[in-house]
């Protein structure tokens, strides 16, 4: 038989079927569970309240409880909505039965839970924390080396202990119960809460921290991702952050870094009080340098688009009076490209007020002061300052707006457009700065109104 002969014959006979390899044991599993999906078990959640009244009466009775029970009770001494932690010889007694039951992992459910719900004064949480101290053999790791290490069932000393190894060792104290074999120590809840409180006060009375690297630490203690740690601390944080300064005045470098950590979770407290209740002290610190802040925006962006010969004297007027104590208070206003300039030097945080509409010029932007019941309105460019005194019922332009128009910045006047006429009504053009005659005139205005005094010597450029 030739080639033809033979492909003709194998084309006539009928098709044999393909002999595949057997499917593995894991490929039939796979294929089983792909069409035959067992629905999700759904866990029945735990009666609490249930089991915490059988145990009730069982230890009324004087019965032995169940493995389970055992197992579940230290969570209703405080738990449930009739804690056993109410009954201090019901506590005697389960404290007795988990001994007699000499299964550490007994022991180790009422450590968990005692670390959940530890609070000084709490019900019962000395008397067994005594106790654990006492079987702490019994407990083993990581409990053991977390109690040498800082008296971790001292309701009085472990928190503290805690708090105090993680600042000395530059970490936080979740990150101390990691070290330690602890696998979450967010579940901690009021033992974690009360180290990070006691931590708090630590860095609020700690002055001897260079104040960057305490910055860096305090970052670290008070966010995670960027978010609160534990937003029922947030005063205690912002309290430690700013106590130190109370009294002093840091280099701008280390003001701004302390503003660029705090604002973004506090906000701006200028906008609004919300975060701020109950932080009068720290508000009243951060307003202060906020102050100062804008001033240093309003003169650092306008260094930037405005002509030399026009900002510098008016720069050496307003700092006079900044550094002699007078400003009270100060908001800025820029126009969009004022605005970027801003965001770029000082960050996104920063706050300050936009003109409204268009019909302010590129970069032109205004500096609003108060000197008591004075309100100043001072611009970039050729527009003049503008003064009006509450105390003579004017009105002027309100602090921490987000938008102004032009026109509210600007103060009208009657009459003739001479220095003099300008000057009595709170008006005054920048004519004459290398002579300082409108410095004068603005000086001799804020004496009269407020008693405050000015040389030339003050303002000299």
């Amino acid at each position: 038989m030739n080639l033809r002969e033979a492909c003709q014959a194998f084309n006539r006979s009928p098709a044999r079927p393909l002999a595949l390899p057997p499917i593995t044991a894991v490929e039939f599993l796979a294929k089983r569970l792909t069409t035959t999906a067992l629905p999700p078990r759904e866990r029945q959640p735990v009666d609490l309240d249930a089991i915490s009244s059988r145990i009730h009466a069982a230890l009324a009775d004087g019965q032995s409880l169940s493995i389970r029970d055992l197992r579940l009770a230290p969570w209703c001494l405080w738990a449930s909505a009739t804690p056993l932690s109410q009954k201090i010889d019901q506590v005697e007694k389960l404290l007795r039965q988990i001994v007699a039951a000499d299964r550490r992992r007994a022991f180790r459910v009422l450590a968990t839970v005692w670390m959940t719900y530890c609070r000084p004064g709490g019900l019962c949480v000395s008397r067994i924390g005594d106790f654990l101290v006492t079987y702490i053999q019994a407990l083993g790791s990581p409990w053991r080396e977390a109690h040498q290490a800082f008296g971790l069932f001292s309701v009085a000393l472990g928190p503290l202990g805690l708090a105090q190894i993680a600042m000395q060792g530059g970490l936080t104290p979740d990150e101390v119960l990691t070290a330690l074999g602890f696998r979450d120590p967010s579940s901690y809840t009021h033992y974690r809460h009360e180290a990070f409180r006691l931590g708090f006060e630590q860095f609020a009375r700690e002055s001897s921290f260079e104040p960057i690297k305490r910055l860096d630490l305090l970052k670290r203690w008070t966010l995670d991702a960027g978010r609160l740690r534990i937003e029922s601390l947030r005063a205690a944080a912002v309290a430690a952050a700013l106590h130190p300064f109370e009294y002093d005045m840091p280099d701008k470098d280390i003001r701004d870094a302390y503003l660029d950590f705090i604002l973004p979770w506090m906000k701006d407290p200028r906008i609004g009080k919300g975060s701020w209740i109950n932080c009068d002290k720290a508000e009243a610190i951060v307003r202060r340098w906020l102050m100062e802040q804008s001033l240093r925006q309003f003169f650092e962006v306008v260094d930037e688009v405005a002509e030399t010969e026009h900002w510098s004297y008016r720069r050496a007027f307003w700092n006079a009076l900044y550094a002699k104590g007078y400003i009270d208070d100060a908001w800025v206003i820029f126009e969009s490209s004022g605005a970027k300039q801003a965001r770029n030097m000082f960050g996104k945080d920063i706050s300050f007020g936009r003109f409204s509409g268009g019909s302010v010029q590129l970069g032109h932007s205004v500096l609003l002061l108060r000197v008591g019941p004075l309100v100043i309105a001072e611009w970039s460019h050729s527009s003049p300052c503008s003064i009006w005194d509450e105390n003579e019922n004017e009105r002027g332009p309100g602090f921490y707006d987000r938008f102004y128009s032009a026109s509210d910045l600007k103060k009208a006047y009657q009459g003739s457009v001479s220095a003099e006429n300008m000057a009595r009504q709170g008006v005054f053009w920048h004519r004459g700065s290398d002579s300082f005659s409108w410095q004068k005139r603005v000086a001799d205005y804020l004496h009269a109104r407020r008693g405050i005094r000015m040389t030339t010597s003050d303002y000299k450029v």
